[in-house]
């Protein structure tokens, strides 16, 4: 399959309902995701107790007071920014859900040119969010230009985003596994 084949599937109505499963899927996956990210309780708020106080923890690195407090901060205010945007993007993951379930609820014939332009406003949606893009700040593309692209994303920057992604989660996975051994062996 090529992407000119792909954007003909696309193009078919009889082919709409597999194109918002697979859209579904991802959605709810993403909403998951960042409700779990959300409830892991990452909140920059209650993490400002942590910020050195005393030399105690500091020294203990060979690190001064005031550069310590400084990367503390600096962390907090890094991990507020990031709450930010997972917050911003449940929210627009949220609107696309909708947005798909309303137009699963009709037929191309039902809505004419808005349900194009709905379609077109989801798959912008869809491939942005995939990307970490913000869908809000680019404009939204014609009809055929969002096939385009959603064929684009399909066949040629899914599996390799993908592949990134599970990368970047495997490495995480294993950092996080390293710091839990180091912080055993510290603390017992």
């Amino acid at each position: 399959m090529n992407r000119v084949v792909l954007v003909q599937w696309l193009d078919r109505p009889e082919h709409l309902p597999a194109q918002l499963e697979t859209m579904r899927h991802c959605f709810k996956a993403h909403i998951d995701y960042l409700a779990r990210k959300h409830e892991f309780g990452l909140n920059p708020l209650s993490m400002a107790d942590l910020l050195p106080e005393g030399a105690g923890g500091a020294a203990g690195l060979g690190v001064s007071d005031s550069a310590a407090r400084k990367a503390a901060a600096d962390l907090l205010a890094r991990l507020g920014k990031s709450v930010e945007e997972d917050s911003a993007k449940l929210a627009q993951c949220a609107q696309s859900l909708e947005l798909l379930e309303r137009l699963a609820g009709q037929t191309g014939e039902q809505g004419g040119a808005d349900h194009a332009d709905q379609l077109a406003v989801l798959r912008h949606r869809f491939v942005c969010l995939q990307t970490g893009r913000d869908s809000n700040a680019l404009p939204v593309p014609s009809p055929d230009e969002a096939r385009r692209a959603f064929a684009r994303f399909v066949m040629d920057e899914a599996p390799s985003h993908f592949a990134t992604v599970r990368g970047t989660l495997l490495a995480t996975e294993m950092l996080a596994a390293r710091v839990r051994a180091r912080a055993r062996v510290r603390f017992f």
